[in-house]
């Protein structure tokens, strides 16, 4: 993952990076005198507005994407994002257990799922020598095994069940401010569409480039990351279900 992230910082990837370590740093240093009003709501502010922007530029940036690394790229900016807004909300938070609870989730299941997606990536990469969404179409018919969960990570990825992230945006929409739901709602949107797109044209069709046959042993570690999000999506919702939530 950092060498996929390192072919594309840009002059707007690399303003974003500092403008997060500019709110980690100030973050830290208002976090100093936790009593005072002024600096919680200059916390809650702050890093509602970095993280809305966050998830802003990487929805954006998604919505005409071409390239299917990149596109993964920019999910992740998304999802720093939300996890920027979650963390700004728990000082000033009613429901602090939650949204902590919602942190720690959406941290563990967006690492397991993008790294699904990142193995699946480095997989089509070496069957098509190309990044190009408009190149790598038709796997639905090519490479079945690799389509399925393709899309499937999709889904997982934009906060579908049986995903956790769905649990963890949920606690997001619940604790936050009526306004910042709004937004995150409407950005989460266009990136599921955005995203969905782009898998639907990469699965439907037919072939339009030459492909190299895959090792079946590449398609394992995927595979177990698969059942491991779903079945932990799964563990968590029962959880809520048979004990009411966090506590």
């Amino acid at each position: 993952m950092p060498d996929d992230y390192g072919l594309y910082i840009d002059k707007l990837y690399l303003s974003h990076y500092r403008f997060l370590s500019l709110f980690l740093s100030l973050f830290s240093r208002l976090r100093l005198c936790p009593a005072c009003f002024i600096c919680g709501l200059l916390r809650l502010l702050f890093g509602l507005f970095l993280g809305l922007l966050s998830v802003a530029v990487g929805a954006v940036f998604m919505v005409r994407q071409t390239d299917y690394k990149r596109l993964l790229a920019y999910s992740s900016v998304e999802h720093i994002g939300l996890i920027t807004v979650l963390y700004s909300l728990y000082s000033t938070s009613a429901s602090q257990k939650l949204v902590m609870a919602a942190i720690l989730l959406h941290i563990a299941a967006h690492s397991l799922t993008k790294t699904m997606l990142f193995q699946l990536a480095g997989n089509l990469l070496l069957a098509f020598q190309t990044r190009a969404i408009s190149v790598v179409q038709g796997l639905g018919e090519v490479m079945k095994k690799e389509a399925a969960l393709w899309v499937s990570g999709f889904i997982l990825i934009c906060g579908m069940p049986p995903s956790a992230l769905f649990l963890s945006e949920l606690g997001l929409v619940f604790s936050a401010p009526i306004y910042v739901s709004v937004i995150v709602l409407v950005l989460l949107f266009v990136v599921f569409a955005a995203m969905m797109k782009a898998a639907l044209n990469m699965t439907m069709g037919k072939p339009l480039a030459h492909y190299n046959k895959l090792p079946k042993r590449l398609i394992i570690v995927p595979g177990i990351l698969f059942v491991m999000i779903v079945a932990g999506g799964t563990i968590a919702s029962a959880y809520i279900l048979i004990f009411g939530g966090v506590k």
